[in-house]
Formats: structure tokens, C-alpha cells, sequence
């Protein structure tokens, strides 16, 4: 493992500029938080301040916003593909 001079973990690989090590970290991330995000607001127990907690995330970055699509529309297709198989 190699720390960057931001203070992320990436795997050391010398042919890579810092900045392309620290994009792939930085998006590894981006997409675990938003799973958690589409995993959290999925649950039915959802309530005011975890919805404020979610648009708060958002507003970060429209990045943000776009990764959370993605996954939630697959999180979706795998649940269609889940409920048409118990029929």
C-alpha cells in the first residue's frame, strides 16, 4: 500500500500518477457511500432526519447524485428480478 500526500491508501503503483491514484480511491469511495445510501433508503424505517442526513450527502457534489442514480436503478432492476422469480 502506498499513502498519497492527501493521506489515502491506494495500492502502490509507480507507473500511475498520484492524481490517478487518488481518483480511483476517491471513486471506490463515492460508490461504497452511495450503496450505503440506496441500501439505507430502501429500508421501510426511514425517517425525517436520515432523508436530511441523504439530501445533505447530495448537495455535496453532483457527482454524488449521479452515482446514487446508478446504483439505485440497479438496486431496483435486482429487485424486479427478485419478486418476478417468486411468482
Amino acid at each position: 500500500m502506498y499513502t498519497c500526500e492527501f493521506g489515502l491508501e491506494t495500492l502502490y503503483a509507480p507507473d500511475l500518477p498520484v492524481a490517478d491514484r487518488v481518483a480511483e480511491r476517491t471513486s471506490s469511495a463515492l460508490q461504497l457511500a452511495a450503496s450505503e445510501w440506496v441500501a439505507r433508503l430502501d429500508r421501510s424505517d426511514r425517517d425525517g432526519e436520515t432523508l436530511e442526513r441523504f439530501e445533505r450527502w447530495l448537495a455535496m457534489s453532483p457527482r454524488h447524485a449521479t452515482v446514487y442514480a446508478r446504483l439505485a436503478a440497479v438496486w431496483s432492476r435486482l429487485d424486479r428480478l427478485r419478486w418476478s422469480r417468486l411468482r
